[in-house]
């Protein structure tokens, strides 16, 4: 039996609401998911709501991107008080510059003659915080591109022509909010932001340091070499390690959720994370 502790939904950039998320869940015979929606915890109600009905253990989560050294990294947090005012202030002033972001993006687009507007995005995004897999879908379906890939590659991708920057949070920022709010830090998918053993191992030190509780280890794109090394180096720091698909649905083609052959993921991960969660509380 697997569990999968990176799931996206239609709160950010995921295609399923959280209670499709959780009958999928169901389906593919998980014991456990985490919804880890960027910048936002409004879809955690409703996937606590749906896995009660249904016997489903939901995690409430959160994925932050986070300012690191001059990099870009990506953290998760578990185990939140979705209610704790600290860290909704927090991603609220994060959804702020995601949505001034969202408008230089659109406005270098424009200037390039292609005319998307912000309430096309609205109606794709639905419920959810808008951000750039959202606006590669819009390009896709108007045809300026053939692909989501096509869009980031040409035009919204790091360093693309119509790419702007936004104000993130310093890791330690974003690991004060997670733990503020009673959750546990874990750095996601390193090798998806760093792409060498030296320097994800000298930055997961460096994150141990100031506090981050974990690793995500079991990943898609993190074959059995690397996942390795990420233990051992957990090991070694004293870590957490954690494990998600990264789903977002349908905006990413052939991917799915954890239980396939390629992506098991341990319980016992999540009870070693529990305690440490529940022995913390006692201490706050």
């Amino acid at each position: 039996m697997s569990i999968d502790l990176h799931i996206h939904t239609t709160f950010s950039d995921g295609t399923k609401t959280p209670q499709e998320i959780v009958q999928l869940a169901i389906q593919k015979g998980l014991t456990a998911i985490a919804i880890t929606d960027h910048d936002t915890l409004d879809g955690c109600s409703e996937a606590v709501e749906a896995g009660e009905r249904s016997g489903l253990e939901i995690v409430p989560g959160v994925e932050i991107s986070v300012r690191f050294q001059e990099k870009s990294l990506h953290l998760l947090g578990y185990f939140l008080d979705i209610e704790n005012s600290r860290l909704i202030s927090g991603l609220h002033t994060i959804q702020a510059g995601r949505k001034i972001r969202n408008e230089q993006i659109l406005q270098k687009l424009q200037s390039r003659g292609i005319d998307i507007s912000f309430e096309e995005l609205a109606r794709i995004s639905e419920t959810g915080e808008i951000g750039r897999p959202h606006i590669a879908v819009l390009l896709q379906q108007k045809g300026f591109v053939r692909s989501l890939d096509e869009a980031f590659q040409k035009y919204i991708g790091n360093g693309a022509c119509c790419y702007a920057a936004r104000p993130e949070f310093s890791a330690q920022k974003a690991i004060d909010l997670i733990h503020c709010a009673g959750g546990l830090a874990f750095w996601a998918h390193p090798f998806s932001s760093l792409g060498d053993e030296a320097s994800v191992s000298q930055f997961l030190k460096d994150l141990a340091c100031i506090g981050i509780d974990g690793v995500e280890v079991y990943y898609p794109t993190q074959g059995e070499k690397i996942r390795t090394l990420l233990l051992q180096l957990a090991a070694e720091l004293g870590l957490l390690v954690s494990g998600g698909s990264d789903y977002h649905g349908s905006i990413r083609k052939g991917s799915s959720l954890a239980g396939g052959k390629e992506l098991m993921i341990p319980y016992s991960l999540l009870e070693q994370m529990q305690a440490v969660s529940q022995k913390r509380a006692l201490t706050l």
